[in-house]
């Protein structure tokens, strides 16, 4: 194992075949860093009037020389943007908030996927124009987000996917009482977690 920057709280990273790795970070945008460690260089950053969060997951297209990131904000800002290594500037493709993946299909055609609720979306993409095209389509169901968007999935140049099944999602809250007995649920199913009981028990 060999340590090739201080990177904070990392959020991704993607590795093209220049040996330029680039990742995502907290609170301070993408950064890039030779794949054989040296002085990290900024990107990217979030827009300064406080609607953009962070910049992460970044994906590299083919080439090289572009990636796909996803930024977390408010509702006008937040998606999946395209960026340039030697530019500044960016190009929003969908108002998506998960990681995403590219991958080529069997006749070379490009895809952008992502994550709609629990279902892995995939769109035509065209890296040398770099835009998308056409509708977005389902390809698998159930596919799991973990706490902050990040989808768990990944898929290779030439397609191959890999993804896990969801996990603490569409949950309920229910009451047991000590010997395990459902007593009676609350609510409607959601993205629940860490439910704790106030002092009066109710």
């Amino acid at each position: 194992m060999q340590a090739l920057c201080d990177a904070g709280s990392g959020w991704g990273a993607t590795w093209n075949q220049d040996g330029v790795i680039v990742y995502g970070t907290q609170n301070a945008g993408l950064w890039r860093v030779p794949a054989h460690g040296g002085t990290p260089a900024q990107l990217s950053a979030p827009n300064g009037a406080y609607t953009e969060f962070n910049h992460r997951w970044p994906v590299f297209l083919p080439g090289g020389s572009h990636y796909v990131y996803t930024v977390l904000g408010t509702a006008d800002t937040a998606g999946i943007y395209l960026g340039a290594m030697e530019s500044k500037e960016r190009t929003k493709l969908t108002g998506d908030r998960s990681s995403s993946g590219y991958a080529e299909g069997p006749e070379g055609e490009g895809y952008l996927m992502v994550v709609r609720g629990t279902t892995l979306m995939a769109q035509r993409f065209d890296a040398g124009k770099r835009s998308l095209a056409g509708e977005s389509f389902p390809i698998a169901e159930n596919v799991g987000v973990e706490f902050g968007g990040q989808a768990v999935f990944s898929v290779s140049g030439n397609g191959m996917l890999v993804y896990g099944a969801g996990w603490g999602r569409q949950t309920r809250l229910t009451w047991m009482d000590r010997a395990g007995k459902r007593l009676e649920s609350l609510g409607d199913l959601g993205d629940l977690m860490q439910p704790t009981l106030l002092p009066d028990a109710k």
